[in-house]
């Protein structure tokens, strides 16, 4: 695809723009989820890989195993323990990773609201988003997907700011709250909890809050760390299913950077032994 947009002549006149018009549109659908699936399945493989290196070996050297639930029986999986150099040349992946993500907001946001101008597509930056109605949408679609996955009917008590307009991108606050449901819906599921997400919107001067709240068992505070890592993933490894989306690893990074993107920031706060609470703060821009 770069290739055909490199060879592509640069627009003259309204014909031959309109053909560029075109060709980027059709490149932005065709290319729309293949980066990040791609990427995905390539962290997939890589863990894959890390597990049968570990088989190989018979488990000797930095490996121990984790107890593990797989369809309700306990089993026993091997983990390995990286190196100073593997945890290093990871580090060092995940920063390149993420100035990667980063750009591709970036260039997507310019090529999209070329188009936009131009009338091709819906305008990029709605001037009247409505936060409790994105609320609502992304609780929807994460209800259906945790139903089908899950066989539980989730519930999301949301307070606070629910009537306000603000200047944003409205797919973007949308993807990010469905990212940080998705992960509350699948760790209260897991621990059978309550299946109730509690949501806040808060209206600040210069940013608009969100503060999701679950009862899905928190984690450990030095896990914090890992839950940035494109390398990582709370959900289920290569070849067992976990439902709606989860595993793939990329969810809270990509969050993280789409609020960044603006001035914004995605924090955690974690109680272990109780619940989740996730912190996304998104830059008002206007």
């Amino acid at each position: 695809t770069l290739v055909e947009l490199l060879t592509e002549p640069a627009p003259t006149d309204r014909a031959s723009e309109q053909r560029f018009a075109a060709t980027i549109t059709r490149l932005l659908n065709e290319t729309r989820n293949h980066i990040p699936l791609a990427l995905a399945q390539a962290v997939r493989a890589k863990r894959a890989a890390a597990f049968a290196a570990v088989v190989s070996r018979g488990g000797g050297g930095g490996v121990a195993t984790l107890d593990t639930k797989i369809n309700g029986v306990e089993t026993k999986e091997p983990s390995y323990a990286p190196s100073k150099a593997e945890t290093a040349a990871r580090l060092q992946l995940d920063r390149d990773l993420e100035r990667f993500f980063t750009a591709r907001v970036g260039i997507r946001l310019l090529t999209e609201h070329y188009l936009a101008v131009r009338g091709d597509i819906a305008p990029l930056i709605d001037t009247s988003c409505n936060p409790g109605e994105v609320v609502s949408a992304a609780a929807d679609d994460v209800k259906q997907l945790a139903k089908r996955a899950y066989g539980t009917d989730f519930e999301f008590d949301v307070v606070g700011d629910k009537d306000i307009q603000i200047t944003y991108v409205t797919k973007h606050m949308r993807y990010a709250l469905g990212e940080l449901f998705k992960n509350a819906a699948r760790a209260v599921a897991e621990r059978k909890a309550d299946p109730r997400i509690k949501v806040v919107i808060a209206d600040g001067s210069e940013d608009l809050a969100f503060k999701v709240c679950d009862e899905g068992g928190g984690f450990s505070r030095p896990m914090r760390h890992n839950a940035w890592s494109w390398f990582w993933s709370s959900g289920p490894p290569l070849g067992r299913s976990a439902g709606s989306g989860a595993g793939g690893g990329l969810g809270l990074p990509m969050t993280r950077c789409l609020a960044r993107y603006f001035g914004g920031e995605l924090s955690l706060r974690p109680l272990e032994g109780h619940g989740t609470d996730a912190y996304l703060h998104l830059a008002k821009l206007g």
